[in-house]
């Protein structure tokens, strides 16, 4: 940025040495840049002064660039928040979502900037469009002075497409449930009858599904909980009887337990609690009590098993719903600086996602995603963005709301976590994750959002909060606002899920440059 203005005023005299430079953007698809200035003292505004600027960046950029385009803003908007103050607009009209920016794309003709919004087959009636139209163009150049152009462009998905790729999920769904069935049932090695009847080769693993219609079937796993209780017997004429012991028992695995009744007998006088963490195999049958199943103990052993092979869904082969879009502003910087390739092995040889989250609330076990926002890093440059909202199917606090400003209203058209998760797990794939004072709360939202739809993210990870805490030393505190100011990384728009995990590419990228 400081080049071209250099350029600027040698050729003027310093004539111009209180001119703003606001930013670029170049349109890879009609090889257009797009350059926006402000005149900081307002009697400089003059028409012989905006045709001199145009013309000097037109010498400076020469034919870099098939066609120029040189905007004079009336405020310090930047193209960014230009681009979402029409996004905004769009949904207030139209309900759009962060997910339909997908299907937007800005041209330059002239002064004017021409927005296209493609969309699907009967979505929108068209008159309902061109009183749409009308309106935001109004509304933009009333709020910035910059005149656009809104086109709507019809298109449609060919069916054949959307039943191919319901027939693949149904195919994959069915294979992955198939493959999960099998996996509860283990082999069981050097058993040992402890007490009863006990002649299974193969169990259950606790917290599963089980086949009631056999006479008893095992499930294996680890003591959660046992302990001996008593429960006084009654005789038909109500009359007290006697005390029964009976042994409370819960096995688990994997997180999941299954709970088991054992009534003892005299002859099991001298049975004592299960250690917890112990591993048993119990022959057990369903017994109706009180309304509800529960499994009577037949036979407990002592066992091993071969602990089965996790079963976690593949990468889908296509996005579905939400796709990335390139990152475009990385090559503005192209025409106004050197750029410098890294050096950084660190950068060189991996691939990284830095992303971001904002959810409902702090509760990590039961709060819901609303907002994701990734960058990916490949070669230390910033390449590609994935940004949505998400429906969280509940009531956002009014609470999270204050912090991130996302309400019911905003997120009601956007992608479910059920939809939105597997498009983001194929964005991560092969990559390093990354994010700034996560591993206990964003990571634990997305580890838990997966297992639920038996995506593994296991994927290496990095704090960008750690290297700066190691690395940086005299701060008030490491709050990613003071981080980044103290590395002079601008966070724009802090709290959503996109700008935080912007800026914390963009410190990522600064601070193994010169710590690493």
């Amino acid at each position: 940025m400081d080049k071209i203005l250099q350029f600027i005023n040698k050729k003027t005299n310093n004539k111009y040495e209180n001119l703003l430079f606001f930013g670029a953007v170049y349109t890879k698809s009609s090889s257009t840049m797009q350059l926006e200035f402000m005149f900081k003292d307002k009697e400089q505004k003059s028409r012989e002064n905006q045709d001199e600027i145009k013309k000097l960046c037109q010498e400076y950029i020469g034919n870099l660039a098939k066609k120029i385009v040189v905007k004079f803003v009336n405020s310090s908007i930047t193209m960014q928040n230009f681009k979402n103050l029409i996004f905004q607009e769009l949904f207030n009209e139209l309900k759009f979502n962060e997910a339909d920016k997908n299907r937007v794309n800005f041209d330059y003709e002239n002064d004017i900037t021409i927005v296209t919004l493609n969309y699907q087959e009967g979505a929108y009636n068209i008159e309902l469009l061109n009183e749409v139209k009308d309106r935001i163009e109004s509304l933009i150049f009333e709020k910035t002075g910059q005149k656009i152009d809104i086109q709507f462009k019809e298109i449609s998905e060919k069916k054949s497409n959307i039943l191919e790729n319901r027939k693949a999920q149904v195919l994959e769904d069915n294979f992955i449930y198939d493959e999960i069935s099998k996996s509860h049932i283990v082999k069981l090695t050097d058993v040992k009858v402890l007490y009863g009847n006990f002649d299974a080769d193969i169990a259950y693993l606790a917290g599963n599904e089980f086949d009631y219609t056999g006479d008893s079937f095992a499930v294996v796993g680890a003591v959660k909980s046992c302990s001996i209780k008593e429960v006084k017997n009654k005789s038909s004429d109500q009359e007290r009887t006697g005390v029964r012991k009976y042994m409370s028992m819960e096995l688990e695995y994997d997180g999941n337990s299954t709970k088991f009744l054992w009534f003892l007998t005299k002859n099991d006088a001298e049975i004592k609690e299960f250690a917890s963490g112990t591993i048993l195999a119990i022959s057990a049958k369903v017994n109706s009590f009180s309304e509800h199943n529960n499994l009577r103990v037949v036979g407990i052993a002592g066992c091993k098993f071969v602990e089965p092979k996790k079963v976690w869904r593949k990468s889908p082969k296509n996005y579905r719903y939400i796709k990335p879009e390139k990152y475009e502003f990385t090559q503005q910087t192209n025409f106004f600086f050197e750029e410098k390739k890294t050096e950084k092995e660190y950068l060189l040889n991996n691939t990284f996602v830095v992303y971001d989250l904002e959810t409902t609330g702090i509760n990590t076990e039961v709060c819901k995603i609303i907002d994701i926002g990734a960058f990916k890093i490949v070669e230390g440059k910033i390449v590609e963005k994935f940004c949505t909202f998400v429906n969280p199917e509940c009531e956002i606090p009014i609470e999270a709301s204050k912090v991130n400003r996302i309400t019911n209203i905003l997120v009601e058209n956007s992608p479910t976590i059920e939809m939105a998760l597997p498009d983001f797990y194929k964005f991560c794939e092969g990559s390093i994750i990354v994010g700034y004072n996560n591993i206990g709360f964003d990571d634990h939202f997305i580890d838990r959002e997966g297992r639920k739809q038996l995506y593994n993210f296991d994927n290496a990870r990095d704090d960008v909060f750690n290297i700066a805490k190691s690395k940086i030393f005299g701060l008030k505190n490491y709050k990613l606002s003071t981080v980044c100011q103290a590395m002079d990384v601008p966070l724009i728009d802090a709290h959503r899920a996109a700008s935080d995990a912007l800026a914390t590419a963009k410190l990522f990228i600064k601070l193994v440059e010169k710590y690493y």
